[in-house]
C-alpha cells in the first residue's frame, strides 16, 4: 500500500481507514474471505428490499455478501456447528473470587462526531459538549469559495437543533413516523451520508 499523507488534498477515507487499522494499531484483518483475500472492512453493495422497514447493520452485511457471492474463509465457533470443537476456559483464580462480591460493568461509549464524504469533500457532524443534551453542530471546511485558482475556501458552522433527539435511542420510531418531506436537511444528511462515526468514553475524559 502507499504512504498515506493525512496532509494530502483529498484523503481516500478507505485509505485513512487501513493506515490506522494495520500501520497505526497494528491489527490483524477482521475478514478473511474464501477467496484468499484478507480485509479490515467490507463496503456494502445491496438493493433495496421492501421487505425490511428498518434493516440492521447485520442485515445489510449478509445481503451485500450473498449478492457479490462472497464466503468467509472462517467465522466464529459455536456449539451448534458440527465441526465446533469446546474448550475449557481456564478462569484465573483472582477472577473467580473478585466476580463473588463485585459486579464488573459495562462500558458505554458517548458519540461525539460523525464524518460524512459526499461529493467526494469532507464534512463532520460534532458534538459540542458533554452530556446527551449537548447541542450539535454541522462544519463544513469548504460551504463557500471566494476567487478561483489563487482563492480560498469560507468554512461555515451551522448549529443543529434537536439532532440529538435524532440519536436518542427511540430513534428508529422517530424516523418511521416521519415522512422525509417534515425530516429537516442535515438529518437526512447525517443518517443518508454517514461514514465514520467516532466516539468516546466520558470517564476516561476525566484523566486527561
Amino acid at each position: 500500500m502507499p504512504h498515506f499523507s493525512v496532509c494530502s488534498p483529498l484523503p481516500d477515507p478507505e485509505e485513512f481507514l487501513h493506515c490506522l487499522l494495520s500501520q497505526t494499531l497494528r491489527a490483524e484483518p477482521f475478514l478473511k474471505l474464501s477467496s484468499g483475500q484478507e480485509a479490515y472492512h467490507h463496503q456494502l453493495f445491496v438493493e433495496k428490499d421492501e421487505k425490511l422497514i428498518m434493516p440492521t447493520v447485520q442485515q445489510l452485511f449478509e445481503q451485500s455478501f450473498l449478492a457479490s457471492g462472497i464466503k468467509l474463509k472462517e467465522v466464529h465457533s459455536h456449539k451448534k456447528r458440527m465441526t465446533h470443537e469446546a474448550n475449557a476456559l481456564k478462569v484465573p483464580t483472582d477472577f473467580t473470587v473478585l466476580q463473588e462480591h463485585c459486579v464488573i460493568p459495562r462500558l458505554y461509549m458517548e458519540l461525539f462526531a460523525v464524518v460524512c464524504i459526499a461529493t467526494s469533500h469532507y464534512v463532520t457532524f460534532v458534538k459540542s459538549g458533554p452530556g446527551p443534551d449537548a447541542p450539535w453542530c454541522f462544519f463544513d471546511s469548504m460551504a463557500d469559495r471566494k476567487g478561483e485558482q489563487n482563492g480560498y475556501n469560507i468554512p461555515e458552522v451551522v448549529l443543529c437543533p434537536d439532532l440529538g433527539r435524532w440519536l436518542a435511542e427511540d430513534w428508529d420510531k422517530q424516523l418511521l413516523s416521519s415522512s422525509q418531506s417534515t425530516m429537516p436537511d442535515y438529518i437526512k444528511r447525517l443518517f443518508s451520508d454517514a461514514y465514520m462515526c467516532l466516539y468516546q468514553s466520558p470517564d476516561l475524559l476525566m484523566y486527561r
